[in-house]
This record gives structure tokens, sequence and C-alpha cells, in this order.
């Protein structure tokens, strides 16, 4: 007769394990948006792993990365994960985003690499995005689903060690996804407590970040090889914005350089707000081409959103 708890599932699979967790690794998570990879990262992060030099409040991005990886940056990638390596034995970031690009370019790259893969019920996935951003439930369902099927793609091909966690069995049995992840990465961490406690459902740090308070900024300059402007949260955070030209996702990048011009306006009150995506390549903006720029999360395209027609005039004021 089998054992009933042999047929429990606790939601964790490892992949590709080691015989002993290494003293160093690359630690990477990725899932889909609002997929429960906020949750996963910040474990990460109160265990000891450097998961970024600046993160951001309550989803633990590192905006360094996040802009590398965006604009297909594998120099700066590369330069940035040489840094990391040299000033922590177990560092990682959070990849939301561009996994295609993740997988085929940048894994490789990547010293003692481990993946950390979050999964999560699209209804509810979608649902978030509802609530939190307006945006249609089944498109947005849709794009979650083809989010996992190229994530599951990638994996396949990978050979690093690999963990795998539903997230809703963790929030189910928090104890029984912090015991995985400090054996998977090695960690001795006293305070198991105090991760378990961290694994919860919609934090109120983390909904306040998620919803959608109307963004303000414009986009001020339109080149071939770049787009530039301003961006911000009502309440001054900095938010992700995303590029797209004629309706194709070029990136997204965090509006967090710094803008004097906009901060003596009045407009801003650090002037940490501005944004500049970088293209190359075929992913060079020709005239006639749609530019569109809006906040992640908000409905509604940034001003000087338009059609770019030359270099000549591409500028705009704040």
């Amino acid at each position: 007769m089998i054992e009933l708890t042999r047929l429990e599932n606790d939601g964790v699979s490892i992949l590709n394990p080691r015989a002993a967790p290494s003293s160093r690794g690359t630690y990477v998570v990725l899932g889909a948006p609002r997929g429960g990879t906020s949750m996963l990262a910040g474990v990460l992060h109160l265990a000891g792993i450097a998961m970024g030099e600046r993160l951001t409040e309550a989803t633990y991005e590192d905006p360094e990365f996040i802009r590398a990886v965006a604009a297909h940056d594998l120099e700066g990638v590369v330069a940035l994960a040489g840094k990391r390596a040299q000033r922590h034995a177990r560092w990682g970031w959070k990849q939301p985003a561009h996994f295609e690009y993740f997988f085929t370019q940048i894994l490789p790259h990547l010293p003692d690499a481990h993946l950390l893969v979050v999964f999560r019920d699209a209804l509810a996935v979608g649902n978030r995005n509802r609530i939190s951003a307006g945006q249609d439930l089944l498109p947005n369902m849709q794009a979650t689903l083809a989010v996992y099927t190229q994530i599951v793609r990638g994996l396949a091909a990978a050979h690093c060690p690999m963990l795998l966690v539903s997230y809703e069995k963790a929030l189910l049995r928090p104890s029984f996804l912090v015991k995985s992840l400090l054996e998977f990465t090695g960690i001795d961490y006293p305070d198991r407590a105090a991760l378990e406690t961290f694994i919860a459902p919609s934090p109120p740090d983390y909904l306040a970040l998620s919803h959608d308070l109307n963004g303000v900024g414009r986009v001020d300059q339109i080149k071939s090889d770049s787009v530039a402007g301003w961006a911000s949260w009502r309440d001054r955070r900095s938010p992700m914005v995303e590029l797209a030209v004629n309706g194709t996702l070029m990136g997204e990048v965090r509006a967090d350089r710094p803008r004097k011009d906009v901060l003596q306006k009045g407009l801003h009150g650090t002037g940490y707000c501005g944004f500049v995506f970088r293209l190359s390549g075929e992913r060079l903006i020709q005239p006639g081409d749609r530019v569109a720029v809006r906040i992640k999360g908000d409905a509604n395209e940034l001003p000087g959103s338009r059609v770019f027609a030359t270099e000549a005039g591409s500028q705009a004021r704040p």
C-alpha cells in the first residue's frame, strides 16, 4: 500500500540538482509579472543573497539589471555580473521579462547560475492586473500563459540547477518553501520563522506599489537610436516605463535617472525620474514609425508619444 505522505504535492521541484550546494552562486528569479516573483526575490534578499545594489521597495527589482537586459545590452549585463560576483559570494536579481533573450544570450555568461522560477494561477495573475491596472482579463491571462510557455521552453534547454515553485502551494506551506530554498542555496539562516512570515498573500506595501495611481511625465526626445523623457507616479515613486514601436514592445526601463530641469520646474520632488531607451541594429527607429511610451500598469501613453519624422526637432520641453 502506498503511503499517503508520498502522494502529497508540496509545490516545489528541483531539477538538475548538485551533490552539494555551492558556497558561491548566481540566483535569478523568473516568473510572470505579478506572478509571485517579488515574494521569492524578497525571501532570498532577507536570507542574505545580494539581490541588487539599489532594490526597489516591495518589488525587489534591481534597476541596473532590468535596464541592461531590456536594452539587450549583453556587454553591460556581463560587466554587471562580473562586478556583483566579485563583491558577493551569493548574488542575483529578479528578471520579470525578456525571457528568450535571457535564456539564449545571458544565461551562458552567468557564473554558477541557479534559476528559481515561480508559477502562479493564470486567473489570479490576470485578476491582479485587472484590479491594479485596469487591464482586460482574458487577454492578460493569454499573455501570462505565453510567458510561462516561454519560460518552460527555456528551462528545458538549460542545464543548471533549478528550483520550481508553486505560488499557491507556497502560501499554504511557507515552512516547506523556506526549507527548500535554504537547502537549494546552501544558506544556514537561523531565523526561519522570519522568512516564513514574509511569505504572505498581497502584502499592503506591494498592493500600494502595484496599484494604478495615474502617472505623469512626457516623452521629450525621440531619435533613431534612443527615446528619452521622464515619468513618475503622482506620489513620486519611480515607475517602470515601456517603449513600443508600431505596437511592438521594445523594452522597459526604470524612470529613475536624474533630471535637473524637471526638478527646477517643480514637476518632481527629487528629479530622479528620467528614462532613456537605447536602440541599435534592426531595432533602430525609422521615419514614419509610431513611437509610444507608457508607464507600466497605466493604460495611457505619455504625452510626446508620436510618429517619428526626423532627428531635427525631436526634442520637446519637459
